[in-house]
């Protein structure tokens, strides 16, 4: 008991440094928001506000920024003192000077509201932090008696917003089966603390673990808390540490399939909050994922060409996708297509998007065959599902009927520790077929296009067709 009890104080410590929900009663002058994500070259509005004041006749200050990142475009006054009041604003290096005053007569403001309100444009890529120079900050009532108050400082981030998502964004298993989800991040600058709550739904699943991921490092503090249909989820680095930056996996959470549905898996976008070392916040948008149960999830493994049947003109270039079907823990595939080479020519291969931001390779000896290769990219884990895997582009160059079809001997389907997936010994492959038709000319010099038992002259005016 007295070991759960400290885990929960730690974890509510933790998450409130990292959610920033202190409160005070004394005056302060803050920025809002007190962080904001940009693109480059975007115009944008800051506004110095000042929270919990009594009696304020006159305020001044300094505010400092990174003018490699921004530049100060201009301030106007805000309406938390009226409308007639003594404005000015004088820019420095890297940093510009305020001040607002009543004039003679005016009531004092008390309470909450914006002082003055700044104007950047973003220039260059990174995160400028926005801060009061403390000893230059000046808050004065009517009589000129000094109002003490503190300062919480903004930070700027300039480039691709961050995105929070889940990785494998969907997932299928059949009951019993344990699954592991991601918690990852995507183009974020200076992170150094995380803390969210992840959703599920409680009839389908139950939550089994988390574990950290490497993003932060291994000198981190971590801890988990398991809601009703929930976890919460912080991670920190310790003081001292630098900050993470790019792309990563925060969390690995486990979660057992118990019943049959479809688990939306979501975050809870008040409870996200990422912060950089000095505690500023970084917005991110979020990604949420689904996990599929079904007692037939996990069987009929699939490997097909889809669609089954085509028909295309000589000289027509068509894609067709080789898709698969209850995959476990697909990490890579390979295989050979064979053809009629005097009726089809393969011309290119891309990717589909079953296996994310993949590497695809391809050969296409002149044999009537294709080699293709995808896999995932180093770190990634295995995906769950069905999908695409590549889209394979042919061009018609001989009429007839020919099959697409896989050569059974070159199929691997793997898992990151370079094993069979599960299923494989009984995998279901199925073809494509193409038929490929040859305009052809009337004794008349006019064209028919020749479909199974109907032409279409295209040269007759009345736009009908002439039966076979």
């Amino acid at each position: 008991m007295r070991l759960r009890m400290t885990c929960a104080v730690l974890f509510s410590m933790l998450s409130a440094f990292l959610i920033n929900t202190a409160v005070s009663a004394s005056p302060s002058i803050a920025f809002q928001p007190s962080s904001k994500q940009v693109e480059l070259g975007d115009e944008f509005t800051l506004n110095a506000v000042i929270l919990d004041v009594e009696g304020l006749f006159g305020v001044s200050f300094e505010m400092q920024y990174d003018g490699n990142i921004l530049d100060y475009v201009g301030t106007s006054a805000g309406d938390f003192m009226g409308d007639d009041v003594v404005f000015l604003d004088m820019k420095g290096d890297n940093n510009v000077s305020i001040a607002v005053s009543m004039k003679a007569g005016a009531s004092p403001a008390s309470g909450s509201g914006t002082i003055a309100i700044i104007t950047f444009r973003a220039k260059a890529e990174g995160v400028s932090q926005i801060s009061y120079r403390q000893e230059t900050l000046s808050l004065q009532s009517s009589d000129g008696t000094p109002i003490s108050a503190t300062v919480v400082d903004g930070s700027v981030a300039v480039g691709s917003e961050p995105v929070f998502s889940i990785d494998p964004a969907e997932s299928q298993l059949e009951p019993g089966d344990e699954v592991t989800l991601n918690a990852a991040i995507s183009d974020v600058k200076e992170l150094f603390g995380v803390s969210f709550e992840m959703q599920y739904d409680g009839n389908i699943l139950d939550y089994v673990s988390a574990s950290v991921g490497d993003f932060m490092g291994n000198d981190i503090v971590f801890l988990d808390m398991k809601g009703d249909n929930s976890v919460s989820i912080a991670v920190s680095m310790k003081a001292g540490a630098s900050p993470a930056s790019g792309s990563g996996i925060i969390a690995i959470i486990t979660f057992r399939a118990k019943a049959e549905g479809t688990s939306q898996i979501s975050y809870r976008q008040e409870t996200l909050s990422l912060q950089r070392g000095d505690g500023t916040l970084i917005p991110a948008a979020v990604e949420d994922g689904k996990v599929t149960v079904s007692d037939t999830a996990a069987s009929g493994l699939a490997l097909f060409i889809d669609p089954s049947a085509k028909e295309v003109w000589v000289g027509e270039q068509f894609p067709m996708e080789v898709k698969i079907e209850n995959a476990t823990k697909l990490y890579a595939a390979s295989f050979d297509l064979q053809f009629d080479k005097t009726m089809l020519k393969a011309v290119s291969a891309i990717s589909g998007d079953f296996l994310g931001n993949d590497v695809i390779n391809m050969e296409m000896p002149d044999d009537g065959s294709v080699s293709i290769g995808v896999s995932m990219k180093a770190g990634s884990v295995g995906v769950d599902g069905s999908g695409t895997i590549a889209i394979v582009t042919f061009e018609a160059i001989g009429d007839g009927d020919t099959d697409i079809s896989f050569n059974s001997e070159t199929i691997t389907l793997k898992d990151t520790n370079d094993s069979a997936i599960d299923g494989f010994n009984s995998l279901n492959v199925n073809p494509g077929n193409i038929s490929v038709r040859r305009p052809s000319l009337v004794p008349n010099g006019k064209l028919i296009r020749t479909w199974g038992h109907i032409r279409i002259n295209r040269e007759q005016k009345n736009g009908q067709e002439a039966a076979d």
